[in-house]
Protein backbone atom coordinates (compact mmCIF):
# COMPACT_ATOMS: atom_id res chain seq x y z
CA UNK A 1 0.00 0.00 0.00
CA UNK A 2 2.69 2.37 -0.12
CA UNK A 3 4.15 4.88 -3.14
CA UNK A 4 5.86 7.98 -3.74
CA UNK A 5 5.39 10.83 -6.48
CA UNK A 6 8.86 12.06 -6.65
CA UNK A 7 9.50 15.71 -9.18
CA UNK A 8 13.04 16.19 -10.53
CA UNK A 9 13.25 19.90 -11.27
CA UNK A 10 9.71 21.17 -9.29
CA UNK A 11 10.03 23.20 -6.26
CA UNK A 12 7.01 24.28 -4.67
CA UNK A 13 3.87 23.24 -3.00
CA UNK A 14 1.75 20.42 -4.90
CA UNK A 15 -1.69 19.43 -3.88
CA UNK A 16 -2.26 15.20 -3.98
CA UNK A 17 -5.72 13.47 -3.62
CA UNK A 18 -6.13 10.31 -3.58
CA UNK A 19 -9.66 9.09 -4.58
CA UNK A 20 -12.06 6.06 -4.80
CA UNK A 21 -14.16 5.31 -8.02
CA UNK A 22 -17.17 6.96 -6.47
CA UNK A 23 -15.26 10.07 -5.57
CA UNK A 24 -14.80 9.80 -1.91
CA UNK A 25 -11.61 11.55 -0.58
CA UNK A 26 -9.27 8.47 0.83
CA UNK A 27 -6.34 10.53 1.31
CA UNK A 28 -5.55 14.59 0.79
CA UNK A 29 -2.09 16.91 1.88
CA UNK A 30 -0.17 19.34 0.83
CA UNK A 31 3.45 18.76 -0.11
CA UNK A 32 6.43 20.92 -0.28
CA UNK A 33 8.66 19.42 -2.57
CA UNK A 34 12.02 20.48 -4.10
CA UNK A 35 14.21 19.42 -6.97
CA UNK A 36 14.86 15.63 -6.67
CA UNK A 37 12.44 15.31 -3.95
CA UNK A 38 9.60 13.05 -3.40
CA UNK A 39 6.01 12.78 -1.43
CA UNK A 40 5.34 9.26 0.08
CA UNK A 41 1.26 7.90 0.34
CA UNK A 42 0.24 5.60 2.36
CA UNK A 43 -2.45 3.61 1.39
CA UNK A 44 -2.35 0.39 3.82
CA UNK A 45 -5.23 0.96 5.19
CA UNK A 46 -7.33 0.99 2.19
CA UNK A 47 -8.96 -1.13 0.73
CA UNK A 48 -7.86 -3.05 -2.36
CA UNK A 49 -9.22 -1.87 -5.44
CA UNK A 50 -8.61 0.94 -8.51
CA UNK A 51 -8.13 5.06 -7.34
CA UNK A 52 -6.85 8.03 -8.73
CA UNK A 53 -4.49 10.29 -7.51
CA UNK A 54 -4.85 14.16 -8.47
CA UNK A 55 -1.71 15.59 -8.24
CA UNK A 56 -1.70 19.64 -8.51
CA UNK A 57 -0.02 23.27 -8.05
CA UNK A 58 -0.79 26.83 -9.33
CA UNK A 59 0.07 25.68 -12.98
CA UNK A 60 -1.38 22.19 -13.65
CA UNK A 61 -3.24 19.45 -12.82
CA UNK A 62 -2.39 15.45 -13.76
CA UNK A 63 -4.48 12.09 -12.30
CA UNK A 64 -3.15 8.96 -12.14
CA UNK A 65 -5.28 5.40 -11.85
CA UNK A 66 -3.60 3.41 -9.54
CA UNK A 67 -4.54 -0.27 -8.33
CA UNK A 68 -3.98 -1.36 -4.92
CA UNK A 69 -3.49 -5.31 -4.43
Amino acid sequence: GEFSISTSTYNGELNIKVMDLTGKLIYGSTESLGPNSSANIDLTDAANGIYIVHVSNMNEARSIRVVKK
